[in-house]
């Protein structure tokens, strides 16, 4: 007896075919067309009465690709900022969307679920979880254009005061990098990928 062949074997292309086949009226039977191009019968059956030709295994997302693509684009923007989200904050943020949208769902406890997540996570290998970096919330209140563009005046100043442009080995950097200023433990929040 022959294994059975694996499920979705087939391409978008003899799909097409297929339909292409059986449509043109060329005396090709759905069943000749399943064994000619692989396909299961019933999979061809339902292209035919739908019109549909795109190949999709599974039951249908939760989420249309637009929805998807705008989540990916605010879970970006937040991590541009430097406020990363947490897969919680997202499975939440999805609930209410929900909710809000009186869309039907299978999501309980307010949140959307763990499973919906991992495989929103794999349609988008660009978004990987990460540890946030700690930053003392005073320190990043301070960082915005005025202050930014205030501390690069004046340093340009001190150099200009202190005659040091042409000895830059005379300039350090005192950065508190090694001190940790609160006892906040490292979140695992999503974020873009850091080669792209």
């Amino acid at each position: 007896m022959a294994a059975a062949p694996c499920r979705g074997s087939w391409t978008q292309q003899e799909l097409e075919n297929a339909m292409r086949a059986i449509n043109r009226g060329e005396g090709i039977s759905v069943r000749e067309a399943s064994k000619q191009f692989g396909i299961p019968r019933r999979i061809l059956r339902n292209h035919i009465s739908s019109g549909s030709t795109e190949k999709r295994l599974g039951r249908k997302p939760l989420l249309s690709d637009e929805e998807e693509q705008l989540l990916v684009d605010r879970i970006a923007r937040f991590a541009n900022i430097g406020l990363p989200l947490t897969a919680k904050m997202i499975r939440c943020y999805v609930f209410k969307y929900f909710e809000k949208n009186n869309r039907q769902h299978p999501f309980t406890s307010n949140l959307a679920g763990e499973k919906w997540f991992r495989l929103f996570l794999n349609r988008h290998p660009h978004l990987r979880h990460r540890k946030a970096q700690a930053m003392n919330p005073a320190r990043a209140q301070k960082l915005n254009r005025f202050v930014v563009n205030d501390h690069f005046t004046k340093l340009e100043q001190a150099i200009i005061d202190l005659d040091l442009f042409d000895k830059p080995d005379r300039i350090f950097n005192l950065d508190e990098k090694g001190c940790r200023l609160s006892l906040h433990h490292q979140q695992r929040v999503i974020a873009l990928n850091s080669n792209e």
